[in-house]
């Protein structure tokens, strides 16, 4: 993965993988990772084979996505108004466990590719909230 990704603030990195006593632990997300301040929902979402999340942008929520199985291609577009980079839209594909932000401001959204894909979502906020989140179309070749 590189050390360094075309929108400001984004962050993806591989998931440790632990087997106790047959048992597979996947470290997603630890408090010492400093990337969520409040914890608003956990989702656990499974994808068939070329079915897509929505691709959305949320006004205030930080997520947390993890790739636990599967394998999955993902998009990013940066609408902050203040951001450097504004308007930049980084598409990437996951084979293995790896955990990723999608900052407030900043659309993302998820396929799954050749086969099912099992995600972990965390949000600091609840989508219950009125106009937290709006839906967009997913970028052309995406």
């Amino acid at each position: 993965m590189p050390d360094a990704y075309p929108i400001h603030d984004l962050w993806i990195r591989p998931i440790r993988l632990d087997t106790i006593q047959a048992a597979s632990v996947w470290h997603v997300l630890a408090f010492e990772d400093n990337v969520l301040g409040r914890f608003g929902s956990l989702q656990v979402i499974r994808l068939p084979a070329g079915v897509e999340t929505p691709f959305r942008v949320h006004n205030r929520s930080d997520e947390v996505w993890g790739l636990i199985e599967g394998r999955a291609k993902c998009a990013w577009l940066d609408l902050r108004p203040n951001s450097p980079t504004r308007d930049q839209l980084y598409r990437a594909e996951f084979t293995q466990p790896t955990a990723m932000l999608a900052p407030f401001g900043v659309a993302f959204g998820a396929r799954a590719v050749d086969g099912t894909a099992l995600l972990l979502r965390v949000m600091t906020e609840s989508e219950a909230q009125p106009d937290e989140a709006r839906t967009l179309e997913w970028p052309e070749g995406a």
